[in-house]
């Protein structure tokens, strides 16, 4: 079965050309492009993003950055090992610099480059910063500006 959407790409920052550290910017505008998939696991438009975060597993409390955001999870670069379905707790740098912390289990892994979460048991205050995000992430509230993690 084929099945086409739409996923909102963002444009206008490379963090690959800044100098390594933490930078505050406007958040670019969102395109959209249709991608046909063969195998729609997701049942959530995501947004590229790159946003400080921290997540605490079996491997103990490590740094890392998400690069995909969406109502359901995200996905996160670490190299760290990961087991599937494994119960993880996430915190997000929201911009006015105070940590959004979500509960959530590893829907996936590519080892040594990341892995997926779902977001587990969301409460109402959570799932509501949570759409303050994705709002940035589509242009649709430009009202603050929001942090990205730069790779040294």
């Amino acid at each position: 079965m084929l099945v086409t959407r739409s996923v909102y790409i963002l444009s206008g920052i490379l963090p690959g050309r800044y100098a390594a550290g933490l930078f505050s910017a406007p958040l670019p505008t969102a395109e959209t492009r249709t991608v046909k998939m063969t195998d729609e696991r997701r049942r959530q438009d995501r947004f590229t993003v790159c946003l400080d975060a921290t997540w605490h597993g079996r491997a103990g409390k490590n740094g890392a950055r998400v690069v995909d955001l969406s109502e359901g999870g995200c996905y996160i670069d670490s190299i760290v090992e990961v087991a599937e379905s494994e119960p993880l707790t996430l915190g997000l740098m929201m911009p006015d610099g105070k940590w959004l912390v979500l509960k959530g289990e590893v829907a996936h892994r590519t080892p040594r480059l990341g892995f997926g979460v779902r977001f587990v048991g969301l409460t109402d205050g959570q799932k509501e910063k949570l759409d303050f995000l994705l709002k940035r992430a589509k242009g649709e509230d430009k009202s603050e500006e929001i942090s990205f993690a730069i790779p040294s």
